[in-house]
């Protein structure tokens, strides 16, 4: 795939408002989509990807406005500073930041995968704030065996030593780039290139590498119990709409056992993978989206 297939996505610059803002000495970085009226809405991308991979379904969202972050260790945001971690707890206080630099108070959330479990977290932590849950293909972590605590912890440990050493991908040129990415993700050239444009950097020796912090592949040093996911689940006061991709992420059955545990919520089950909302299934997700946003 020629580079000029990353150009042709610049255009999209013009329709969104890019902001910043400081957070613990830290810079993190927004997409603004829409006229700053409408629904206040925080959106929060998955594992390894970045503010782009809402770029196709927020023009297709009206009467929202949508701030989409690129999440520390993610796209054009800093990385955490060592020896912090990348738990979806650590990122809370980041998007509580967003909000208040926005001068939020209340507002809505739209998650897709670890975007959505840190969604999960804030609704239920901060129920005053939290109007609306909206999640794509995905609301919690997988639960934890409270017997694999300690080797959880040795995973996490011997991840962080051998992270000084461990070698980064590097690629000749972002064609290369975009094929990794469809390989490990199975993306289409078109969804990969949106995540690529946003989460590549070409380094001093002229090889092109991920922005995205290396430290987000080590293992976690804790993990939620069942009994914690029940807990927290309980917790969530505010309407949760949930979009199910069937060839996604985790099972209906997995996620009927969690809805059991939350007071006000419904879910819609699609044909797609679990980036649905990149893929052909974008305009059904986007119209799923502003049909049930209240």
């Amino acid at each position: 795939m020629p580079n000029n297939d990353i150009d042709s996505f610049s255009t999209i610059a013009n329709l969104v408002e890019e902001g910043e803002f400081e957070h613990c000495g830290q810079n993190i970085v927004y997409q603004r989509w829409g006229d700053g009226t409408g629904r206040r809405v925080i959106a929060l991308h998955g594992w390894l990807d970045n503010a782009a991979s809402f770029e196709i379904i927020a023009p297709m969202l009206h009467d929202i406005d949508l701030v989409v972050l690129d999440q520390i260790g993610h796209g054009y945001s800093d990385h955490r500073t060592a020896p912090a971690a990348y738990n979806i707890w650590d990122d809370l206080l980041d998007v509580l930041a967003l909000a208040d630099h926005l001068e939020w108070q209340g507002f809505s959330l739209l998650g897709h995968s670890r975007g959505a479990m840190i969604s999960w977290l804030l609704a239920a932590t901060q129920p005053e704030r939290i109007e609306q849950l909206i999640a794509i293909d995905g609301l919690i972590p997988l639960a934890a065996k409270p017997e694999d605590a300690a080797q959880q912890l040795a995973n996490h440990l011997n991840d962080s030593r051998g992270i000084a050493t461990k070698r980064i991908p590097s690629y000749n040129n972002l064609a290369d780039m975009i094929a990794a990415r469809c390989k490990a993700t199975g993306f289409s050239a078109a969804a990969s290139v949106r995540i690529v444009k946003r989460g590549h950097k070409r380094d001093d020796d002229g090889l092109y590498r991920w922005r995205n912090d290396p430290r987000l592949m080590m293992a976690s040093a804790f993990k939620l119990t069942a009994q914690h996911i029940e807990s927290i689940s309980e917790a969530i006061r505010c309407p949760v709409f949930v979009i199910i991709a069937k060839q996604g992420m985790g099972s209906v059955d997995d996620y009927l056992a969690v809805f059991s545990h939350i007071e006000h919520v419904d879910h819609v089950v699609i044909d797609g993978g679990h980036h649905c909302h990149m893929e052909e299934q974008a305009s059904e997700v986007a119209a799923l989206i502003q049909k049930n946003v209240v």
